[in-house]
Order: C-alpha cells, then structure tokens, then sequence
C-alpha cells in the first residue's frame, strides 16, 4: 500500500510539473509578443521621401540626411549599409554636379564653338544619364539600412 501511495504521489507530482510547464511558454511567448510589438511601435523608422517618423515623431533628414544617421548608429549592420549609400550617393552627386558643369560650359561657349560645345552638352547629359542607375542603387542601399535598423530594433 505504501508502494502505491508513492507512486500515485509521484504521478500527481509529475502530472502538475507537466501541466505548469505547458502554460509557462505560453505566457512566455505572450509577453515576448507583448515586448516585440512594444519594440515595433516605439523604436522602428518609417521613412518617406522628406522624412522619417520614430516613436510616434515625425522629422526631416537633415543635411545630408544627417539626423537619419544619427538614429542609424546603434545598429552595425544598418551603419555599414548606410556607407555604402552615402558612397553612392556622393557618386551621383559627382556624375550630376559634373554633368551639370558640362552642360552649361557647352551652352556658354556655343556661339564660338559649336562642335566642342556639342560635344560638352552630350557628355554632360550622359554623365546626368548614367546618374540614374547609381542613384536607384544608392536609395536600396538606403532602404536596407533602415530596414537593418528596425530588424535590430524589433529584437532588442
């Protein structure tokens, strides 16, 4: 009898054990739900074309997008991503300052030189021309450092 007793008491032991064990990852997995949406809701950037938006305010970029920087230098991974588009993006600048230059150099002196001013004007437009495809690479590179940001964000 006392056989039984003891192993009905263990059963009953291991019984609860089991039962609270199943109910504490729920309201683990509830509360770490809880603290993700909290993360998602307060410490995410949601960028538009003149600003962004960070717990719940709304600011622009600043100067060469310098207050977007500033937010971005607590994640490493969305910093480096964030050099790679200040990298290309100074190269688009370059090309369109350039190109810019040219242009209006060939405009300025076409009176007097026609064939060198043709010639000044058509590279300029193509160094405004291949401009693009940098610049579209350069606001990926963008878009995925804030993304790097918000994904750390989330997770912290």
């Amino acid at each position: 009898m006392k056989k039984m007793t003891c192993c009905l008491t263990a059963f009953s032991f291991l019984f609860h054990f089991t039962f609270f064990a199943q109910e504490s990852p729920v309201s683990n997995q509830d509360s770490l739900l809880q603290k993700l949406k909290e993360n998602y809701e307060t410490k995410t950037i949601l960028s538009d074309g003149f600003g962004f938006e960070i717990n719940g305010g709304y600011r622009g970029y600043g100067l060469m997008l310098s207050k977007l920087k500033a937010e971005l230098k607590n994640s490493p991974d969305a910093k480096a991503e964030f050099k790679l588009f200040e990298k290309k993006r100074n190269g688009v600048i370059a090309l369109n300052l350039a190109g810019l230059g040219l242009i209006v150099t060939g405009a300025s002196i076409y009176d007097s030189n026609k064939k060198i001013a043709s010639g000044l004007i058509v590279t300029g437009c193509l160094g405004v021309v291949f401009s693009l495809p940098l610049s579209a690479k350069a606001s990926r590179h963008l878009s995925k450092s804030i993304w790097l940001y918000n994904r750390d964000a989330i997770f912290k």
